[in-house]
């Protein structure tokens, strides 16, 4: 006996059916509009965020500048006053650049840059200035500082004081080696600012960093 499908039954079936088709298509539809859909944003400006000026200390003539007119907070102003530090003691005769400088448990686990010193490391004072001047590793700052005034802290106190007696802005930190330190948060110098105060208060030594073997007087 064969059964008569009624036509509403059959009607309400196909109509069921294209109901299942149109809700998948649309859903289907929205979801390519939705991966096309363009953002617009604002384009990022460029900020240069780096400055440098090479003088020569003799005659004051500026080599090269870039932006040296332009505020800049003097990240690497702890790392030249490492330097002038270990640059007076050598002038003074107390250590020589083979001087051996052994890396601290304390000074290993300084985060980068560094060289990677693992505690009981030695590097002679001439590699620890390369170091200081190239990589600007921090590690190295920690063991001079230490070698020097036998902690961080008490280095910190004696970078301050050299600090105020050579007409420069007091750079007071707990750990001075280091850490970027402004001289002041609001009025960040310029290059060419730090350039004129580093060679009013050490003369034609100011350019000298770049002969590491033969240390020129800071005075």
């Amino acid at each position: 006996m064969v059964r008569r499908v009624k036509p509403f039954h059959l009607f309400i079936s196909i109509l069921t059916m294209l109901a299942i088709i149109l809700s998948a298509s649309t859903a289907d539809a929205a979801r390519k509009k939705k991966k096309k859909r363009v953002v617009h944003r604002a384009p990022v400006v460029y900020v240069e965020k780096f400055a440098a000026i090479v003088v020569d200390a003799s005659s004051g003539r500026v080599l090269y500048e870039k932006m040296a007119q332009e505020k800049r907070y003097p990240a690497s102003l702890t790392k030249m006053m490492t330097l002038y530090l270990l640059f007076e003691q050598i002038d003074k005769g107390k250590i020589s650049l083979s001087t051996q400088m052994t890396a601290s448990a304390y000074a290993s686990t300084q985060d980068p840059t560094k060289l990677g010193l693992q505690p009981g490391d030695t590097l002679t004072a001439e590699d620890a200035i390369k170091a200081l001047v190239i990589r600007s590793a921090n590690d190295v700052a920690v063991v001079v500082a230490e070698h020097l005034a036998g902690s961080e802290y008490q280095f910190a106190q004696r970078m301050t004081a050299k600090a105020r007696t050579t007409r420069s802005n007091p750079t007071p930190s707990s750990s001075p080696p280091k850490s970027p330190c402004p001289t002041s948060p609001n009025q960040p110098p310029s290059a060419r600012t730090k350039t004129r105060n580093s060679s009013s208060s050490t003369g034609p030594a100011a350019s000298s960093a770049s002969r590491p073997r033969r240390p020129e007087s800071l005075h």
